[in-house]
């Protein structure tokens, strides 16, 4: 135990981004019928949560230190995704802890917002520090949306899909005009995979909002399909840049494939359901079919880095 607490203190935070992708990734398997792999990964996620509690308490001056630094500090909003994605699993087998987690994540990630704004956007605003990892800070929070809806809290859902999808139309455009007037250095070029999530998010989120039956609204056709369109080229793009990737050796930037991943596979299986119950059984279809290969794809790429992460955990010291 002693071991474990004294290991937290060099806990990556990509290992608590790859836990946000596992379980997204879990509650697919969940959906298909597979609880049993969801509860296993669950326990892992659980555990790293721990883990990440003990550094950001316990180690607090090893926190401030990676905080201090935007592309890590930017990646901390996961610990509070990845606690409202622990509060809704939990809502299972008790509903007033589960919720009470879920809204301590929302109240967690309003807080890094806030925090991360002052110090990175408003205070110190730098081209070379105004990367992907910036979509995870603001528009990680529909993570809350994706997994809320048996809490109870329509009207709140419903605000926060706004911000999003606010955030979203604000930063997409100035962080794709920065790629191509600045493209990233080779130690954040897999942060390019973080696209998927901001287009993933706001689909499911918008689509989780639309169904429910206090708000029963009509989904724009037209915005569903061109959302679902960046987010399908974007999938391409990233599977065209996956090889080169790979062939890096394992680091904790690895964990951008994992939650962006994990959420364009649940964004593709709410598209292909939207599709077949509006009339579209052909390109549903496709989608469906499409869902099979990136289920078995996207389950193999964050298996990968979870093993790699598990890696640098046991072999800590000579890391």
């Amino acid at each position: 135990m002693f071991k474990f607490i004294s290991r937290t203190e060099n806990m990556p935070v990509g290992a608590i981004a790859t836990c946000v992708g596992l379980g997204t990734l879990s509650a697919v398997y969940g959906n298909l019928g597979f609880m049993g792999a969801r509860h296993l990964v669950m326990a892992a996620a659980i555990l790293v949560w721990l883990g990440a509690l003990v550094k950001l308490t316990r180690y607090r001056k090893t926190f401030a230190k990676d905080y201090s630094q935007v592309v890590p500090g930017s990646l901390y909003a996961t610990f509070a995704m990845l606690t409202m994605i622990i509060g809704s699993y939990l809502f299972m087998f008790n509903q007033p802890f589960g919720k009470a987690l879920w809204l301590a994540g929302i109240i967690l990630q309003v807080i890094h917002i806030l925090v991360f704004s002052y110090r990175n956007l408003f205070r110190n605003l730098k081209m070379e520090t105004f990367v992907p990892t910036w979509f995870v800070t603001y528009v990680g929070f529909l993570v809350s949306v994706t997994v809320g809806v048996e809490k109870g809290m329509p009207n709140l859902l419903l605000v926060i899909v706004y911000y999003g999808f606010v955030a979203y139309v604000i930063l997409f455009p100035f962080l794709v005009y920065r790629l191509i007037k600045y493209p990233l250095p080779p130690a954040l070029s897999m942060t390019r995979a973080i696209f998927l999530a901001p287009n993933s998010l706001v689909l499911v989120g918008y689509l989780t909002v639309a169904g429910m039956p206090q708000h029963a609204l009509e989904p724009n056709h037209p915005f569903v399909f061109a959302i679902y369109g960046l987010l399908f080229v974007t999938l391409f793009y990233v599977a065209w840049k996956l090889p080169a990737w790979l062939r890096a050796p394992f680091n904790p930037g690895f964990s951008a494939l994992t939650f962006p991943t994990a959420i364009a596979l649940v964004a593709t299986n709410r598209m292909f359901n939207f599709l077949l119950n509006n009339g579209y059984e052909t390109l549903g279809n496709f989608l469906r079919g499409f869902f099979g290969v990136q289920l078995w794809v996207t389950t193999a790429l964050i298996s990968y880095v979870a093993y790699g992460f598990l890696r640098l955990l046991f072999n800590s010291e000579k890391t």
